[in-house]
């Protein structure tokens, strides 16, 4: 699916930042221009994904593809969304199309470098973070099937479970508590138990919850069973974390993203797992910390400029 004309369509992800796998999808990210008909009349479409593969984890014959309208692509570089600035600093290498419009705005890219840096700040933290409390919450919610399985679910209720077997409430999202019920003019106080991300009363039979665990379970998907398995982190995500990390330093100090990465070999050893778990932990905590130091001397988006470049651009097709 597409809509007006090609601007640019160039290699993304792993095969761009120097750290794929053989078992590494192709990932592609595409700019397109919509026709002033297409605008005037509201069916230009500012985002187009065609990925083969959205309901599970991708393999080496999957194809990650995204499109989007030259004027949302603008705007997201001058509000600093790291996919942008990937892509307006892909090497010709990686250039799969490309159009006059596509070298005019990597010619004029030092305008479109400014000091908004808070994507690459929030995407560092929240990556480090996302999957890693995912892991801890799925292998927390098999812990509490395996004390199911080996109880008489049958004739406890939650509270009785969770009783004879108090070493649960240690668990993060695992809790006791009183919920107060007001029925005529009377005051009623019942037991509830919270299991990660369902609460349950405790009069209630364990049988009756057991459905709602396991489709809790179901939901993670595969990406935090990973996690789970690697000791409550993700891999995937740790590596990306770090990855933006160093493009924030190389792009505060020189207004610039060099592609492949500079560090893909030690980036691969993180996805790969190599890396001890406590060490990388500390690694990207510190190594955010650090580059949070570095001042940030940018220049402030110039958003005028853009808005003419735009109308005049648009007009003259």
């Amino acid at each position: 699916m597409q809509q007006g004309e090609i601007i640019y369509l160039g290699v993304f992800g792993s095969k761009l930042y120097g750290t794929s796998t053989p078992e590494s999808d192709n990932d592609y990210k595409q700019v397109h221009q919509a026709t002033l008909e297409e605008i005037v009349l509201k069916k230009s479409l500012t985002n187009i994904n065609n990925s083969t593969n959205t309901k599970s984890r991708n393999t080496k014959d999957d194809v990650d593809f995204e499109s989007k309208e030259l004027r949302q692509f603008i705007l997201d570089c001058l509000e600093g969304q790291t996919y942008a600035f990937d892509m307006i600093f892909t090497p010709k290498d990686k250039w799969v199309k490309y159009s006059k419009t596509w070298e005019e705005l990597v010619e004029l890219r030092d305008k479109l470098v400014n000091k908004n840096v808070k994507p690459f700040l929030g995407y560092c933290r929240g990556q480090a973070i996302k999957y890693s409390l995912k892991g801890t919450k799925l292998k927390n919610l098999h812990i509490i099937m395996d004390a199911i399985n080996a109880s008489d679910g049958n004739k406890l209720t939650v509270s009785q479970f969770i009783n004879n077997n108090s070493d649960l409430l240690t668990l993060d999202g695992v809790k006791k508590f009183n919920k107060e019920f007001i029925k005529g003019d009377k005051i009623f106080t019942e037991e509830y138990i919270d299991i990660v991300q369902s609460s349950f009363p405790g009069n209630r039979q364990l049988s009756d919850i057991i459905p709602s665990i396991k489709l809790q379970i179901k939901n993670y998907g595969e990406r935090s069973i990973k996690a789970m398995n690697d000791e409550g982190i993700d891999l995937k995500a740790y590596y990306h974390a770090l990855r933006i990390c160093w493009e924030l330093e190389e792009y505060l100090e020189t207004g610039k993203i060099t592609f492949p990465c500079q560090r893909a070999d030690f980036l691969l050893k993180v996805r790969k797992g190599l890396e001890d778990k406590n060490y990388i932990e500390q690694y990207i905590n510190d190594e955010i910390n650090r580059v949070m130091l570095i001042p940030n001397n940018l220049k402030e988006a110039d958003n005028k400029f853009w808005d003419d470049w735009i109308v005049h651009h648009y007009l003259k097709r």
